[in-house]
């Protein structure tokens, strides 16, 4: 059939484990991160920052910033609030399962300043920008601005935040508690505890971590007073974002403002927001006339990134005496930072406190509190982690209090595929899923039989062994909006749009193999484009394990689009009825008739022949769009093994094998990725990674690598990886999502492992991260 697609294999299909295409520029250096873009005649600039934690700023004198060599100008909070412009947007309380204050009251968003007004909250909080002919000159002027402050006490942790005479951050708000929220029955849950045979209760802190992506945070802004457009180019994870918080900021229209992001070096939540510094450069070179960049220092991430975690919770699990689930209670404490920048972890996260079991009811308090610390944002999770860690140890401290086998007792409450789908006790509701399969698949994925000559063998060395396993559930869901444009060129390429932001997830590679598999054409004749406002007119970039969830969603709408027209236009070219054309590997025919054509040429007849109808000429291509939730339930099993050496308490993470039920799934060696780097995330909260504030002065005590200690790749041994793929029903594509289910269950997997190491020596928990330190001292305690 001449010109045809060409037909189509399986390589590059659905399925395919397709080397990632982008991997080639990224590793030869040929990438374009934010600090990669320059732009002629650009200005720098550089941020002065507080140094306490909490303070009235009484004046700031900026003469000899501004007479330093090179200034162009300094900027503070006064400037701001002259030129009329607005604090940027709180995005945090989801609207399907929004918080609520439990005495009625309404929920206070403080404003987001780009520079402190009238008060400093934190250490690090922006004061000037100072913008200059070279970065050393701006960062040497910022040396010179003279901040005169009225310190105040500080407070950095919620519990300390919530007593009455706590320092106030917020003088319009009568405390620091930001919101108080009550989920589920209370009456009901109390009356199964007091029925209970047996409950176990345990106090967990989930400690405050943050994303450190490979890439230290850049913007270049500009503004051209001919056509009004701003533009910034940043790194982030939705370009679509960016520009709605720049529009609000500045009263601009959103066809005014224009926003580019190429590649980004990791995401992870912490880079979903507008940061105050990519404002700060659009509206600089406004003033300025030129363009402006700032390229942040690591220590600045530090300081600024907004950070994850950060919960207290106190639980409780109820039973009856065969080790039945009856009832969950928890009280959960987080710690917002200084603003009420994200609700998402707090209100997610209480949604699945109830896990992968049948657990019939639920009471779930939540608090937010203001703290002076970095603003908590959705880090890779977003609660869920939170939740399933309490849940996963409380399940293992209730088997041991009750002398009921670890696995068996999850085995008895796992939800039986024959109860799907199944709504919980906080009204969620699982589509789909074989639970029992994924914890049975691990186990043995695992080798749990040879875990007691393994343990022996470990005894002779001088090692303790231990093994730990955790069920999880995630909820993908994430800001709804989402639009794809598919678009079949009579060239012979397929281009495909959409709105998300790829920071290391192989979009480039996905989605050209969804393309090359819907309409049957060479997976490289598919072009994908992202990150620019000027042809991704809208979307909410990526998180939450959205992209494939929604992105697939959508371009099997615009491919049955393409198709139903394409098969009109096929049949006036080959002069049959409709319903006797077909669609197969790239080309239409005609149904009992040596007749076809190829995709790419009835995109050709649909743009160049006028004797069509009217309704089938034009470009070939299709749009689709949604704003409306369509959330899904990723889940799984994962198993730990650890060794521990109990002179020095040094934990060795010696087998991990992990079991995901991420729906369908498109590239399996892409899918393997992404668990692996969510396990290592996750294990590095429960072992190394904390941010760290002196509770007298609020002061960062992990403003570096030598005091944030990440994972390295020479801690972990070789993943044994599988998959228990259930395509879920909520979408056309089956995607349930990958981006954050090794993280998910990783901390509670990993501490179950190192509690029962230690179990001969009594020790029941240990709050994360679980140092050598923590672990040689429960040793010696004992």
């Amino acid at each position: 059939m001449a010109g045809g697609a060409g037909g189509s294999t399986d390589s590059g299909g659905i399925g395919d484990p397709v080397r990632r295409v982008e991997d080639a520029r990224l590793l030869t250096g040929q990438g374009e991160y934010s600090d990669d873009y320059n732009q002629p005649g650009q200005a720098y600039a550089a941020v002065a920052r507080s140094d306490h934690a909490h303070a009235r700023i009484l004046t700031i004198d900026v003469d000899a910033a501004v007479a330093m060599p090179g200034v162009l100008t300094v900027l503070t909070g006064a400037d701001y609030r002259a030129d009329g412009l607005r604090p940027l947007i709180a995005q945090g309380n989801p609207t399907d399962v929004a918080l609520k204050n439990r005495d009625g009251s309404p929920i206070q968003y403080p404003p987001i300043d780009l520079l402190a007004m009238d008060k400093v909250r934190r250490v690090g909080e922006a004061v000037a920008l100072i913008v200059a002919e070279s970065p050393v000159q701006a960062r040497d002027a910022a040396e010179h601005i003279h901040v005169d402050y009225d310190p105040l006490p500080a407070v950095s942790e919620p519990i300390a935040a919530l007593a009455s005479d706590a320092p106030r951050l917020w003088d319009d708000a009568a405390n620091n508690l930001c919101v108080d929220d009550q989920k589920g029955d209370v009456e009901a849950v109390a009356a199964a505890f007091a029925s209970a045979a047996h409950v176990t209760r345990l106090d967990v802190v989930n400690n405050r971590v943050t994303g450190v992506p490979m890439e230290p945070r850049a913007a270049v802004g500009d503004y051209d007073s001919e056509s009004g457009e701003y533009f910034l180019y940043a790194g982030g994870q939705g370009v679509n974002r960016f520009q709605r918080e720049l529009s609000a900021a500045f009263d601009a229209p959103m066809d005014d403002i224009r926003v580019v992001s190429r590649d980004v070096g990791g995401g992870y939540g912490t880079r979903n927001s507008l940061y105050p510094e990519f404002a700060l450069v659009v509206w600089a070179a406004k003033r300025l006339g030129r363009p402006v960049k700032w390229t942040g220092s690591r220590a600045e991430m530090a300081l600024g990134d907004y950070a994850g975690r950060d919960l207290i919770t106190r639980a409780e699990l109820a039973l009856d005496s065969n080790g039945n689930f009856l009832a969950m209670r928890t009280e959960n404490i987080g710690n917002l930072g200084t603003h009420a920048l994200s609700f998402v972890p707090i209100s997610r996260g209480p949604t699945v406190t109830t896990g992968l079991y049948d657990i019939p009811l639920a009471d779930v308090v939540t608090k937010g509190v203001w703290t002076n610390t970095t603003p908590v944002t959705a880090y890779r999770g977003a609660g869920r982690p939170e939740a399933i860690f309490t849940l996963e140890r409380i399940i293992d401290l209730a088997a041991s209090e009750m002398g009921i086998d670890r696995i068996e007792l999850r085995r008895r409450n796992l939800i039986a595929d024959a109860a799907l789908p199944y709504t919980n006790a906080l009204g969620v509701t699982y589509d789909s899923g074989k639970f029992q399969l994924s914890q049975d698949m691990a186990v043995d994925l695992s080798d749990w039989d040879g875990v007691p000559a393994r343990k022996a063998n470990a005894v002779a060395r001088g090692r303790l062994l231990g093994v730990g396993l955790a069920n999880y559930v995630e909820t993908s869901t994430g800001w709804p909006l989402e639009r794809a444009v598919m678009h079949v060129l009579p060239e012979g390429r397929l281009d495909m749009v959409i709105g998300a932001q790829s920071s290391g997830q192989g979009h480039e590679t996905t989605f050209r193999q969804i393309g090359a598999k819907f309409l049957g054409v060479p997976f490289e004749c598919v072009d994908y484009r992202y990150g620019d406002t000027t042809f991704v007119k809208d979307g909410s970039g990526s998180h939450s394990a959205r992209t494939m969830r929604v992105g697939g969603h959508l371009f099997s709408q615009t491919r049955d689009e393409i198709i139903e027209r394409g098969k009109a236009i096929a049949a006036h070219v080959l002069e049959c009825a409709v319903e006797d054309v077909q669609f197969a590997e790239g080309n239409f025919s005609v149904s009992g008739a040596d007749l076809g054509i190829g995709l790419f040429d009835v995109a050709r007849a649909a743009e160049e022949r006028t004797d069509l109808p009217a309704d089938l000429q034009g470009p070939l291509r299709a749009v689709a769009r949604i704003d409306k939730p369509m959330p899904a339930y990723p889940n799984g099993c994962h198993v730990v093994e650890v060794e521990i050496d109990p002179d020095t308490g040094a934990v060795a993470i010696t087998r991990y094998a992990a079991v995901d039920d991420v729906g369908t799934v498109v590239n399996p060696m892409i899918v393997d990725g992404q668990v692996h780097g969510g396990i290592a995330q996750g294990v590095g909260q429960a072992l190394w990674e904390e941010v760290a504030y002196d509770p007298a002065t609020g002061q960062l005590l992990t403003g570096s690598f030598m005091d944030y200690v990440i994972p390295r790749a020479d801690q972990f041994p070789s993943f044994a990886v599988g998959h228990n793929e259930v395509p879920t029903p909520t979408n056309l594509m089956g995607a349930k999502g990958g981006g954050e289910g090794g993280t998910t269950p990783a901390p509670a997997a990993v501490v179950n492992a190192i509690v029962d190491a230690l179990s001969e020596y009594g020790v029941t928990h240990l709050q994360m991260p679980v140092t050598p330190e923590k672990i040689w001292r429960a040793i010696h305690r004992a």
